[in-house]
């Protein structure tokens, strides 16, 4: 994270370098489509990329949502953003095309690694082509433990048809192995009853596997779209008496 002073600056700024930065991205995606001579597959989709989505879906996607979810996220982050951890360790829950290290950069906040999660392999295709350096994988299960302070974010996750509860279990598991003494918490989703029982049973999960919510907050998020939009912020710690099985 940057000083306070830089990091003011960047606040200031922040809507002219993330739209300059996204309009960038989008040039590349267009001409990725242009260049495989990709069709309108998934032009009229809902906004949901399965597992299995094509390329060519996947870019119709980005081109009409993935962009613009990222001032979503960036909107939410000014929420909280002073509740953010000094350089964390980002794990980016759906991360799609990796779009979150971009999204803090605008808003002055610099992050110790980032690691992305996705389902879908045309993702995490293009997520590293746009993040040289960083890591992209299908298996929360291979991401690298951290020792710093972590942050999550889950971004348009919880409403997503092919999630199931032992995909919740896994992710509430495998964070506890990667954050193995707390973590931040950011989700952005649409307001549906799905986002909300998923939620909830996400933080049950967080709770059986040794975490102590310590905060938990909700605001509303802007969005360009015509569904709402609300956002999730949350600290976790693990409860004492795992630590000191830990330590021991």
């Amino acid at each position: 994270m940057t000083s306070d002073g830089l990091r003011l600056v960047a606040n200031e700024e922040n809507e002219d370098f993330l739209t300059k930065e996204l309009s960038l991205i989008r040039e590349r995606v267009a001409r990725i489509k242009t260049e495989k001579a990709l069709g309108n597959d998934g032009n009229s989709d809902r906004g949901q990329v399965s597992a299995d989505s094509s390329l060519e879906k996947v870019v119709n996607y980005v081109l009409k949502y993935g962009l613009d979810h990222a001032f979503e996220l960036r909107s939410a982050i000014s929420e909280w953003q002073n509740l953010i951890e000094v350089e964390p360790h980002l794990v980016d829950l759906g991360c799609g095309i990796g779009l979150s290290d971009l999204v803090l950069q605008s808003c002055g906040i610099e992050i110790s690694s980032y690691a992305g999660v996705d389902h879908n392999p045309e993702m995490l295709k293009l997520a590293v082509q746009f993040n040289l350096g960083s890591t992209f994988t299908k298996e929360i299960r291979t991401v690298t433990k951290t020792r710093g302070s972590g942050f999550l974010i889950i971004n348009h996750l919880f409403g997503q048809t092919e999630v199931t509860d032992q995909n919740l279990l896994d992710f509430a598991y495998y964070v506890s192995r990667i954050f193995n003494l707390g973590f931040t918490v950011l989700n952005i989703e649409p307001q549906m009853s799905r986002v909300d029982i998923n939620r909830q049973r996400f933080r049950d999960l967080l709770t059986s596997v040794g975490y102590e919510e310590e905060m938990t907050e909700f605001k509303q998020t802007e969005t360009k779209f015509k569904t709402p939009k609300n956002s999730w912020f949350a600290k976790y710690l693990l409860q004492k008496q795992i630590l000191e099985s830990i330590a021991t």
